[in-house]
Order: C-alpha cells, then sequence, then structure tokens
C-alpha cells in the first residue's frame, strides 16, 4: 500500500511538472475537431441523391468521407464515400463598429454527395475526415407523393447569440422543433435567402450551425437555399449602403456550405440559379446576386437570361405546382418598397408566371409580411386572409425570423393533390394569413406556334430574346432557325432550346433541323417541320418551302424576275413596284429598297440570297 501511495505522488508530480512547462513555454497541443454545422444539401434528384455538408478546423486532414447504409442494415452495412473540401478564412467579430474587424481564423468545409439511393428510405450515416467522426445520423429520402408539407422560412441574419432575444435564433429553434415530430415534420424547407448577416463572419454562421447540431431532424431535412444579398457581403460595411464594402462579393463560402446543386454553372444566370421536384411540385430558385457586384443597374442582363431560361425550364415540367424562390420581391403590397428592380422582374419574369402557371412566388428581403396576387400584370387580390381568384400566381414576402416582430413570420404549406393550403404562422402563435390554391387553376402551357427566322439579334446569340425576321421560305443552302412565338405574332419569339422539343422535318431531303432547332435548307421543295414538346406531348407545324438554286446571275428561276450581271455588280428587273432584300450567304441582310421597279447593287464576287416580294432566289457573282 506505501509503494502505491509513492507511486501516485511521483505521478502526479510528474503531470504537475508537465502542466508547469506548457504554461511557461506557451506550449499548444493542437486538437482535431470533430464535424460540426453537419446539414442537408440540395441535389438535382432528391429521391435518389444526397448531399451533407460540415466544418472542421484546418489541422484535421482533408479528406470527405460519409459513411453510408440503410437503417434496415445497421452501421455493420457502412460504405465509405467521398467528396470534396474547401479552405477559407472566417472573421470572429459580429457588427463592426469601426475600421478594425476581429480576428481572422483559419476553417475548412466539406461536402459529400452519394448517387444511388432509393426513395422514400432511411439511411443512417457518420461523416467525418478519416480520424474524426460525427455521431450517427439519419435522413430519409422523399417519396413520390402528392400529399405532404413544406415550410418556407424568411430571411434570418441573426446576431445574438443569447436565444430568446431579439436577434437570435429562438424562433427558428422553435420551428426547427416541429421536424423531430413526424406528425409536423416538413418534407423539405425553402428558406429565401440571407440565412446570415455576412458570409465571411463565423459567428454568424455558427448561430445558424447550432440550430443544425442541436436539432439533427431539421439539419437533415433538405433545405433549398435563394442566394440572397448578405451571402455575398465579404469585408467590412459601417454603413447603411454597400460602398464600405472591401473585398469582392464572392458567395462561395455560402453557396459550398449550403449544398447547392451543380447543374447550373452559368455565370450569366448566377451558379446559384437551379431546380428541383419533390413530390409533385416543381421548384425554381434564381440568383440574381451572383456576378452583378453591387450595381444593381447591371441586374438587367442577368434577368434577361433567368427569364429565358425559365421558360425552357419550364417548358419542360410536367409537374402541377410550380414554386418559384428568389431573395428580392417581384411584387410588394404597399407603397414603400422603391429600391431594386422590381419593377424591371415584373416585366421579365411575370409574363413568364403567366404563361407556365407559376402558382407561387416566395421571396424575402426587406423583412416584412406581404401577399399579392397579380396576373398579366394586374392585381387580383392581396393583403392578408384575401382569396385567391383562378389562374394568378401569389407572390409572398416571407417576413424574417430573428426580430421577434408581427414580421417574424413562416409559411407552412400543406399540399392536398391539387390543392394547397398556406398558413402564415407568426412568431407569437396566431395565424395571420391562410389561403387556399389550386393546381388546375393555373392555365395549360402555351400553344407550340413556330416561327422560322434568319438569324438572331443581341448579344446572346441563341438565348436572344429578339429573334429575327419571320420567314416560311429560304433558298437552298441557307440555314434557318427555329423558335416559339409566345406573342402570337412572331414580334418577339425566342430559341426552341436544346431538349425542349421533339424536333423532326417531313422531308430530309428538303430541309434538316437538329436538336438545337437549326434548320439546314437542302433541295427545291416544301417539308412540315414539326416539334413536339416534351413536357405535355403538345404539338406545333409549320410549313418551309425551299427555293432552287439559280447557279450564276443570268438564268433566274422566278417568273418576272431578270438578273443581270454589271461590270460592278448586279441589275434587277420586274414586273411593276417590288420590295428587294438583300442578303450574304450567310442570312444577314446587307441591302433592301421598298416599292421601287428596279433594283441595281454593286457586288464583290460570292453567293448571295436575293428575295423580292415573296420570292426568293440564290446566284453566284
Amino acid at each position: 500500500m506505501k509503494n502505491l501511495i509513492t507511486l501516485f505522488k511521483i505521478s502526479l508530480k510528474g503531470t504537475l511538472f508537465f502542466v508547469l512547462l506548457l504554461c511557461i513555454f506557451n506550449i499548444k497541443i493542437a486538437k482535431a475537431s470533430n464535424p460540426m454545422f453537419i446539414r442537408s444539401g440540395i441535389t438535382e434528384d432528391p429521391t435518389t441523391m444526397k448531399t451533407i455538408t460540415w466544418m472542421q478546423d484546418p489541422s484535421d486532414p482533408a479528406s470527405a468521407i460519409m459513411k453510408l447504409a440503410k437503417k434496415s442494415d445497421g452501421e455493420s452495412s457502412f460504405v465509405n464515400y467521398t467528396g470534396k473540401t474547401m479552405d477559407f478564412v472566417y472573421n470572429t467579430n459580429y457588427n463592426i463598429a469601426g475600421t478594425n474587424g476581429g480576428a481572422n481564423i483559419s476553417k475548412r468545409a466539406y461536402s459529400v454527395t452519394v448517387k444511388g439511393l432509393e426513395p422514400a428510405t432511411t439511411y443512417i450515416y457518420q461523416v467525418g475526415d478519416g480520424t474524426k467522426w460525427s455521431n450517427t445520423l439519419e435522413f430519409t429520402t422523399p417519396a413520390a407523393t402528392d400529399r405532404f408539407t413544406f415550410f418556407v422560412l424568411g430571411d434570418l441574419q441573426a446576431y445574438s447569440d443569447t436565444l430568446d432575444d431579439v436577434g437570435g435564433t429562438g424562433w427558428l429553434r422553435a420551428i426547427a422543433r416541429k421536424y423531430a415530430n413526424p406528425a409536423t415534420k416538413p418534407l423539405f424547407s425553402i428558406q429565401v435567402g440571407d440565412l446570415v448577416e455576412r458570409e465571411h463572419v463565423y459567428n454568424y454562421y455558427k448561430l445558424f450551425g447550432d440550430v443544425c447540431d442541436d436539432y439533427p431532424d431539421f439539419a437533415n431535412t433538405d433545405m433549398i437555399g435563394a442566394m440572397g444579398n448578405h451571402e455575398y457581403y465579404r469585408g467590412l460595411n459601417n454603413t447603411a449602403n454597400l460602398s464600405a464594402v472591401t473585398d469582392p462579393p464572392r458567395g462561395d463560402i455560402s453557396k459550398f456550405l449550403y449544398g447547392l446543386p451543380v447543374n447550373n454553372n452559368s455565370s450569366s444566370l448566377g451558379t446559384g440559379t437551379y431546380s428541383v421536384d419533390y413530390g409533385n411540385i416543381h421548384i425554381i430558385v434564381l440568383d440574381l446576386q451572383d456576378g452583378q457586384g453591387m450595381d444593381y443597374a447591371t441586374y438587367t442582363a442577368a434577368i434577361n437570361a433567368q427569364a429565358a431560361w425559365m421558360r425552357s425550364d419550364l417548358a419542360n415540367c410536367k409537374k402541377p405546382w410550380k414554386i418559384l424562390v428568389l431573395h428580392y420581391p417581384i411584387y410588394y403590397d404597399g407603397t414603400d418598397y422603391t429600391i431594386y428592380p422590381s419593377l424591371y422582374m415584373q416585366t421579365a419574369f411575370g409574363p413568364v408566371c403567366d404563361a407556365y402557371g407559376v402558382q407561387l412566388v416566395v421571396a424575402g428581403h426587406v423583412h416584412t409580411a406581404r401577399r399579392s396576387e397579380v396576373k398579366n400584370g394586374v392585381t387580383l387580390s392581396h393583403g392578408y386572409n384575401s382569396t385567391v381568384q383562378p389562374g394568378g400566381t401569389v407572390y409572398v414576402i416571407c417576413g424574417q425570423l430573428a426580430d421577434c416582430t408581427d414580421a417574424t413570420v413562416y409559411l407552412n404549406c400543406a399540399v392536398d393533390s391539387d390543392k394547397m393550403t398556406v398558413n402564415m404562422i407568426q412568431h407569437n402563435g396566431p395565424t395571420r394569413d391562410s389561403f387556399t390554391m389550386n393546381a388546375g387553376d393555373a392555365p395549360p402551357p402555351p400553344p407550340l406556334r413556330l416561327v422560322m427566322g434568319t438569324g438572331f439579334t443581341g448579344t446572346n446569340g441563341p438565348n436572344a430574346p429578339n429573334y429575327g425576321t419571320p420567314v416560311t421560305s429560304t433558298p437552298a443552302g441557307s440555314t434557318l432557325y427555329l423558335g416559339i412565338d409566345q406573342n402570337s405574332n412572331a414580334s418577339n419569339p425566342y430559341w426552341i432550346g436544346r431538349d425542349l422539343c421533339t424536333l423532326t422535318s417531313s422531308d430530309t431531303n428538303v430541309a434538316t433541323i437538329d436538336d438545337a432547332g437549326i434548320i439546314t435548307a437542302n433541295a427545291e421543295g416544301t417539308t412540315t417541320i414539326k416539334a413536339v414538346r416534351t413536357s405535355d406531348g403538345e404539338t406545333g407545324t409549320i410549313t418551309l418551302t425551299v427555293a432552287g438554286v439559280v447557279n450564276g446571275i443570268n438564268t433566274p428561276k422566278e417568273d418576272g424576275i431578270r438578273v443581270s450581271s454589271t461590270p460592278t455588280g448586279i441589275s434587277v428587273q420586274f414586273e411593276g413596284n417590288a420590295n428587294v432584300e438583300l442578303y450574304n450567304v450567310n442570312g444577314i441582310l446587307i441591302d433592301k429598297a421598298q416599292a421601287v421597279q428596279s433594283y441595281s447593287r454593286n457586288l464583290a464576287k460570292g453567293v448571295y440570297i436575293l428575295r423580292v416580294n415573296d420570292q426568293t432566289m440564290k446566284f453566284i457573282k
């Protein structure tokens, strides 16, 4: 016994001596962190895919690993899946009153996406770096269902770590507790942007990340996230405007941690722009901030590109319910909303919502709660508890989550086949607004009225909103482009796009058409161009007449027209007055004349297309 006491004293002295050395020499032992802020991302197909993101310290290995198995098979059936990591620097301060920020800390984000899952199946998983692992968590892939609920959450921008204080996460935590109860758990949720106050400040994301760690059912339910302006804020910002931001806005940290899908990599659309299906709902998310900097005047190009993309996306949609998510409101039921390009968005996005029957548009940004219903630019109803009119689009501003005001709300949306009931729940309990919509009230997709054009105008090539000059005839050897006449007068057709329709030509000897809607005229004759929309089988046709090629300018084919050679060009004679258009071989108009009795033009050697009234010929000079 005496020997044991002596050994204990020696051991205790050694431990105290080691601790003393650490204090004297300030020796630090690096300690790897357990995975934290684990949450579900978004994938192209949530029924068969899952993305999980989390955070660790850079001292941990840069290996993103998920161990996954069906819950029914147990942990002994874990299979490892690998992903990607992203190193970045966070600032630790909250609101910055002066010019000095808090201390910078390095962090590492991890992300793993798994494919080939089974729908309506519960899986268990652990994530880590190969050394440190999370606890065992679980998620269930969505089922093919038309009866479910989903939540819509407004701006969070929490700035206080006191859970029950204004600016904290108390209300979000109250919502998160509903995810643990099967009776109140949503199939998914939507968040309309500005989840964080500054994307580069660690404490801001930690406020949300702590909710994920404390409520795993909430964290493992897919949250469809929109990118807001605060997701792009980087650097110091001491004023109400954005001029004090010292580092260019990027949004890369948020996109990685939110686990956005990779089905869009276009900078013109914003890489936070995507679409996804849950149950019988098709959801479009727009990213108006990406690449636009802080100059809101430059948004117009992005808005035009996104409106064109929306048309192609919705034309392929087979779901009865269609929802648009974006951070900035399009319509506002009030008179105090004067900033940001809302009027331009109304002109660009409103007609798309009308044409394709988008029933619900949700937005945030202004930290208030509003509802309007609009159709063809006319307000059908507005205000809380107003009756929704058939055929309109309901625009809701979803309040905010942190400041415990009368605008601290969330939407609880219950889908029952072709009926959806939306309740706006206020933080202190009452239902502030409620309305019901019917999917059958939405107009069907517009008919396929086809138009052919000689080329596109604008800087976006085939995606430009102005299609070009509509035609129904062309000379052999020329090229046309097939579009859809959205206004029934061919004044503003748009490109038919890849994968929108199945395209065929009844006589490929006369003309052929490829998947992109590009028509090549081969030989004299008539053919019918047919488009079958893949989403609903709607069919559209248009007849194309191809004129024969005239080899040489002294052998015109059309009656009443004679083309003669001159030393410097051509001379055209015809009966009566005529309208003349002259194109080069690429179909670009180089000259025209109206109501003339003859026409002459100096030309270099080459191939040209001449159109006189409704007759077209190709000639060689």
